[in-house]
């Protein structure tokens, strides 16, 4: 549901049509910039400094346009570039080698099919028009699939599901693999959390005994080195914040799972017909909820035995 753009610096020079392109990128929207070259946004900026064009007024601009939209500038993995090329024929050859959702340039002279000329941007448009929302298959690989942009481009991740049981088949099946996919992204994790309820669970000591030992026998070996999974547990607070909807959260935006983050009961033996709605989050709900589990405390009480680390 995210899809990389890789955008011609020199594109951007006039406010009007940056301001055209940039309100269409974002997580939200389903789409980010690419990084390419390294260091795309000062492309940006020599390329304004480098047009006659370009007002020193409506420079200021975009650097401003720029700035707010650096969140969803993104290297999702090393591309060669050769500067003896320009920035086009570099795009086409790093297509080649790893392929961008779409290469948005003020020409496209070679009729290529994934290069889009900025001058011919509209919503409706293929290489444009990207689903927010879709239906996907509740078995643990499909489920991967949706998230598995998130787990190549975020140093942080939080997964939130108050249903969340090790001892059952089906949350242990996503659990291992997401954490796979988390590992085998190559992805330089600074944070990795599970946060779900425990006033569900009995929370008793022998109840949470059991569950930590579930989670270090099931998990431990599939998390990327020098990773710490940790596994918050929390008990809801009377007339307070429900803990109620599934989430991805990361440092860089979130999806919502409408029936949760494991598999059908039928998916173990390989055919299930159950769907599950997921959707990118808003922006303002999104940084919400980063706020929300970044400091629980504020909004849960802490169950008598609220974390594994692993």
């Amino acid at each position: 549901m995210l899809h990389e753009y890789a955008i011609e610096p020199a594109a951007l020079t006039r406010f009007e049509t940056c301001r055209y392109i940039l309100e269409k990128m974002g997580i939200p929207n389903g789409r980010y910039i690419a990084d390419y070259p390294v260091g795309w946004f000062n492309s940006v900026r020599r390329a304004c400094d480098e047009d006659d064009g370009c007002l020193p007024l409506n420079r200021t601009k975009i650097m401003t346009l720029l700035r707010n939209t650096s969140k969803c500038i993104l290297r999702h993995s090393y591309r060669f570039y050769d500067d003896e090329l320009n920035w086009l024929n570099n795009a086409e050859c790093g297509h080649a080698e790893n392929p961008f959702h779409a290469i948005l340039a003020r020409e496209n002279p070679r009729d290529h099919r994934n290069v889009l000329c900025v001058d011919d941007i509209t919503d409706e448009h293929q290489l444009i028009r990207v689903p927010r929302e879709r239906f996907v298959i509740r078995s643990a690989q499909e489920l991967q699939n949706v998230a598995l942009p998130f787990f190549k481009l975020a140093k942080d991740i939080v997964f939130v599901d108050g249903h969340f049981n090790p001892q059952q088949q089906k949350y242990r099946n996503t659990t291992c693999t997401f954490l796979q996919g988390i590992r085998d992204s190559g992805s330089q994790l600074k944070r990795l959390e599970y946060h779900t309820r425990g006033d569900r669970k009995g929370d008793s000591l022998s109840e949470f005994t059991d569950f930590k030992n579930e989670c270090l026998s099931q998990f431990s070996s599939i998390l990327p080195t020098n990773v710490h999974l940790r596994i918050f547990r929390w008990n809801e607070r009377t007339g307070g914040t429900r803990f109620h909807a599934r989430y991805l959260l990361t440092n860089i935006g979130g999806l919502r799972f409408d029936y949760g983050i494991d598999e059908a009961f039928d998916a173990g033996r390989g055919t299930t017909n159950q769907e599950t709605e997921v959707s990118l989050i808003d922006q303002n709900v999104y940084e919400k909820l980063w706020e929300r589990f970044s400091d629980p405390e504020q909004y849960f009480d802490k169950s008598e035995s609220e974390c594994v680390e692993i």
